[in-house]
């Protein structure tokens, strides 16, 4: 995979984002490709699940919460800028307020850009499915759901305020939703970023000075267009 994106770094295309990752394929050459000056977005999105060593090992995800968070300083390391998003599942067969709390301990650990937080459902054709009851009460799982939901706003709150200041390179969408007379685009690690602008901009790179973060994203104001 690293020499397949050495390769996808050579072709004329502004920007190049991976997603939805396993753990084990991202390798310190992958790592060692993307903190290289090239057009691979400095972005992962890598679903952990849990972070309760017991709970990855039933869920058969082939890693433990110290190898993933050491994982995490790696990519950090060795990508400047790197943003890392996730995928957790609560409330899975057998969980305990443990375990949960193990989870909620990596989420803080990991300062992850953005999370999709689940309830655990069974789903028919899934190992977990046969082979767990589904034993977690609903009013529980909704319970760790939000607490988790919670953490991980604040993080990502107080994450995309570390960038008030800078200047960067934003991808422009489409018209913002939330905002009149205003555009939506991404940056290259992935954050939503709302500027004023016109249709005009769609599909072109911008310079945006961000003067406001929050859990939302960025907000800014254009300075040039590449």
């Amino acid at each position: 995979f690293a020499n397949l994106l050495r390769a996808l770094s050579n072709v004329d295309i502004p920007r190049i984002r991976f997603t939805s990752s396993h753990p084990q394929d991202i390798t310190d050459d992958v790592i060692k490709v993307m903190g290289e000056e090239n057009n691979i977005c400095e972005h992962v999105h890598m679903a952990v699940q849990s972070g309760s060593d017991r709970v990855l090992n039933e869920m058969r995800r082939g890693y433990t919460k110290e190898a993933f968070l050491e994982l995490i300083d790696r990519m950090k390391s060795g990508v400047p800028g790197m943003n890392i998003t996730t995928d957790i599942i609560v409330g899975f067969p057998t969980e305990t307020e443990r375990d949960f709390l193990d989870t909620v301990d990596l989420v803080e650990k990991s300062r992850f850009g953005g999370a999709y937080i689940f309830r655990y459902s069974p789903r028919p054709g899934t190992i977990s499915y046969y082979k767990y009851e589904d034993d977690v009460p609903l009013e529980e799982k909704q319970r760790r759901l939000a607490h988790l939901l919670d953490v991980q706003k604040k993080i990502t709150d107080e994450e995309n305020r570390t960038r008030v200041g800078e200047r960067i390179e934003v991808l422009v969408e489409g018209p913002a939703r939330t905002a009149t007379d205003s555009m939506i685009g991404k940056s290259r690690d992935h954050r939503t970023v709302i500027f004023p602008g016109t249709d005009e901009l769609i599909g072109n790179f911008v310079d945006v000075d961000v003067h406001e973060g929050g859990i939302a994203g960025l907000r800014g104001t254009v300075v040039g267009q590449n």
